[in-house]
């Protein structure tokens, strides 16, 4: 039996030395994310300084949705070897992905298609509702047996349901042009 644990011993220090390395560099990184946000945010927040209310409210919402994201992250990654608190942080890391996707739909549905106001505030609206309901499964249903399929259902609706403009309204390619340049740069 000691024979085992000798030859196991290294494959197990390495497993755990990779896992905390792992943890470690995942917080690491995405506290850069929460710094990169901050600074995004001020940059936004100054280029939207002249522009109207709705430009403003739509970019702090954005670089909220953000902050929200890299923080839970970080927090979540940070206490890896504290068990009850990991699991609250993984609940809140979760729940902001729900938010980061609402919050990137905000700024382009209340800027980019101002021009289509019933359009765009109902599939903010949509996105919004999905976002509650995902936050709401996520944090107080947490062992429900559909949950994993209702997170995935509500990820892919958020993330389509832009396309369903084309769709509704019929193509408007400098709309989808401005937008694709928009979001590589």
């Amino acid at each position: 039996m000691t024979r085992y644990f000798r030859s196991h011993s290294i494959n197990l220090f390495s497993l755990l030395f990779g896992f905390f390395l792992y943890q470690i560099m995942n917080a690491v990184t995405h506290c850069v994310g929460v710094v990169l946000s901050l600074l995004g945010g001020r940059l936004l927040s100054q280029q939207v300084q002249e522009a109207s209310y709705t430009h403003s409210i739509s970019c702090h919402i954005y670089t909220a949705s953000l902050l929200s994201l890299y923080l839970s992250s970080t927090l979540f990654h940070s206490f890896f070897a504290m068990v009850n608190t990991r699991h609250v942080f993984r609940v809140m890391d979760k729940c902001a992905i729900y938010i980061l996707i609402a919050g990137s739909y905000t700024p382009f549905m209340q800027i980019l298609l101002s021009d289509q106001p019933i359009f765009s505030f109902g599939l903010l609206g949509f996105i919004w509702l999905c976002c509650v309901l995902g936050i709401s499964v996520e944090a107080l249903y947490p062992n429900w047996k559909h949950r994993k399929m209702f997170s995935l259902s509500m990820y892919l609706g958020m993330g389509v349901s832009f396309g369903m403009n084309k769709y509704i309204n019929g193509p408007r390619e400098s709309q989808y042009f401005r937008l694709v340049v928009h979001t590589i740069f």
